[in-house]
């Protein structure tokens, strides 16, 4: 499998970066219902 990850820090990307890349809580609601929905058998853990 491949995973690839990207971050922005909102102490050093401009504000205006911030924008262009935010999601509404629409967007971030259906992006999570798809991922639980995809990966519905994976599991997680901490130790």
């Amino acid at each position: 499998m491949k995973l690839q990850m990207i971050g922005c820090s909102h102490h050093d990307a401009a504000v205006e970066f911030r924008e262009r890349i935010s999601f509404t809580a629409d967007q971030v609601g259906r992006a999570l219902h798809d991922f639980r929905k995809r990966f519905s058998r994976c599991r997680s853990g901490a130790a």
